[in-house]
């Protein structure tokens, strides 16, 4: 019930304000679960503008002065889909997402001093830019090579497993954050029976015991 109603809050006109402050009282519980989870005492934190007020704001960036690292997260929460209309639209989502941080990244390659001025870095930190969800990452079809989409939760995990920012950032360019068919899953065919209707459905099956992290 809970989720129906948040899911209507957002398609009626007059009640999107309502689902606008949710949304951003939950991108706010995002970066506060990543800052405390993602930490250590060469870490630092940056939120906010650039001083080029064309570009969009930087949701949340992870500093490691120790590694030379700056992890660029751009940070997408909304209701998890439960079918495929549902996908398709919050897959746009994660396609604008990665939109903002394809013109971040153009921009950290021409006007760099912007950057290292506002997260006070300089030319010998790395960036990576990545799309953080709190559930889906998107279909295939708004994925750019350039910017991994990862699960927040996900990220988290392997993070604590790993506790580097070169391990990390290197899971995301390879994306190995992926599971990879005969691998970790196969994928199987479903018998579905509704009433004296029988479909083959299709799902998946772990072959491993373990998270792949």
């Amino acid at each position: 019930m809970e989720r129906n109603l948040t899911i209507l809050l957002n398609k009626i006109p007059e009640e999107r304000s309502q689902y606008s402050r949710l949304v951003d009282e939950k991108e706010n519980y995002m970066r506060e679960n990543l800052k405390r989870n993602i930490n250590s005492p060469s870490i630092r934190f940056y939120n906010g503008n650039l001083s080029d007020s064309s570009l969009p704001d930087i949701d949340l960036a992870i500093i490691s002065d120790t590694e030379k690292m700056v992890m660029v997260f751009e940070l997408k929460w909304f209701i998890e889909p439960s079918e495929q209309r549902e996908a398709i639209e919050k897959s746009k989502e994660i396609g604008k997402g990665i939109s903002q941080l394809l013109k971040l990244s153009i921009a950290k390659n021409s006007k760099p001093k912007m950057f290292y001025e506002a997260l006070s870095v300089d030319d010998t930190y790395e960036f990576i830019f990545t799309v953080v969800s709190e559930n889906i990452i998107g279909l295939g079809s708004v994925q750019k090579s350039e910017i991994p989409v990862i699960n927040m939760n996900h990220l988290i995990r392997k993070f604590k497993r790993v506790q580097s920012f070169g391990e990390l950032s290197k899971w995301l360019i390879r994306r190995e954050y992926l599971p990879v068919e005969n691998k970790h899953f196969i994928s199987v065919e479903i018998l579905s029976k509704i009433g004296q209707w029988e479909v083959m459905w299709w799902g998946h099956r772990p072959i491993i015991d373990t998270e792949y992290l």
